[in-house]
C-alpha cells in the first residue's frame, strides 16, 4: 500500500496531486512507473509531468512521447514534435 511503500524521511509534497520520496513519485496514492525523482517535473496544472525517462498522464507513461519537446496545453491536451496528445492517449499526428 502507499502508506508502506513511502520514504517518510524523505517524503515530499510537490502540489495538491503529486508527491515523491527518494525511490518514487507518486500521483495522488499511486506510484508513477518507471519514475526518476531526481528528474521529476511537473508541466503546469492537467496531469501532465516528464523526467528523463517517460512523459506521464498522472501515473501513466505516455508511449512513444518525445521528452525534449512536449508540452502541455490547455485542458488535458498536450502535443510534441511528432503528435497531439489528449490524456495519455495520441489524438492527431502533426
Amino acid at each position: 500500500s502507499f502508506e508502506t511503500d513511502v520514504d517518510i524521511k524523505t517524503f515530499k509534497i510537490l502540489n495538491f496531486y503529486y508527491s515523491k520520496d527518494k525511490k518514487n513519485v507518486y500521483y495522488e496514492d499511486k506510484k508513477i512507473p518507471g519514475s526518476d525523482p531526481e528528474t521529476f517535473e511537473i508541466l503546469g496544472e492537467n496531469g501532465y509531468s516528464k523526467d528523463k525517462n517517460n512523459v506521464y498522464f498522472e501515473n501513466h507513461i505516455i508511449d512513444g512521447a518525445d521528452i525534449k519537446t512536449f508540452r502541455a496545453l490547455a485542458g488535458k491536451i498536450a502535443e510534441d514534435k511528432n503528435n497531439y496528445y489528449k490524456s495519455e492517449k495520441i489524438s492527431g499526428k502533426k
